[in-house]
């Protein structure tokens, strides 16, 4: 008989998990994307950078 294995935790996990705390949205993925929708036809591409890399490092597993 072995040990089972579990899945290991994804950083959007811990944020969902974080937010439900607190009673916030379940997840800043959803928010993000509306966020680098609106930056993409805008003249800020410092906050357009700092959106696409959470993206990158938090929203997408």
């Amino acid at each position: 008989m072995g040990v089972a294995m579990r899945e290991p935790i994804s950083a959007a996990k811990v944020v969902d998990a974080i937010g439900s705390l607190f009673g916030g949205p379940s997840s800043p993925c959803p928010d993000n994307r509306k966020d680098i929708a609106a930056l993409a036809t805008g003249d800020d591409r410092a906050a357009l950078d700092r959106a696409v890399d959470y993206e990158r490092r938090y929203c997408r597993p």
